[in-house]
């Protein structure tokens, strides 16, 4: 009786190592799941305007060599008294491009660092999509405490 135990135990065994094996085989094989993906991201510190313009001039540059363009990912203030700006290289896609009322030379006013970078990407945008050119920006500050951000396209 010990005997026929122990031979079944034997079989029982041997049949579930024989599928555990499989299984393991089996999922070597499986081609890899992606589980998580990360954009390139590139950070910068600055103080007032002109430099935030100059960090997403910067940003540009850099998402260029991921085929991808910045996408401001958080704007936070730091203990030095500066700001932090991270911007995200996503790829490009048309719904990246500028609106159609753009028009380098128009002013836009602005209250925010987002309000800022969002005209700036547009000028960007749009002045690379004239034969390559690339913005260049000035920031005038207004009685009523908004900005006035005026762009033009050059070689």
């Amino acid at each position: 009786m010990i005997g026929t135990t122990f031979r079944r135990a034997l079989g029982a065994g041997l049949v579930l190592g024989s599928a555990l094996f499989v299984a393991a085989c089996a999922q070597q094989n499986s081609p890899p799941q992606q589980v998580r993906t990360e954009n390139p991201s590139v950070t910068y510190k600055y103080l007032g305007d002109q430099e935030l313009i100059s960090a997403n001039q910067k940003a540009v540059a850099y998402c260029t060599q991921f085929q991808a363009v910045p996408s401001t990912k958080m704007i936070s203030e730091t203990s030095d008294g500066m700001k932090q700006v991270v911007f995200d290289c996503v790829p490009s896609t048309p719904a990246m491009q500028p609106s159609a009322t753009y028009m380098p030379g128009t002013t836009y006013t602005y209250r925010t660092d987002q309000e800022l970078l969002t005209a700036q990407r547009n000028a960007d945008l749009y002045c690379l999509n004239q034969a390559n050119q690339r913005a260049v920006s000035s920031v005038v500050s207004n009685a009523d405490g908004s900005k006035t951000l005026t762009s033009r396209c050059v070689p």
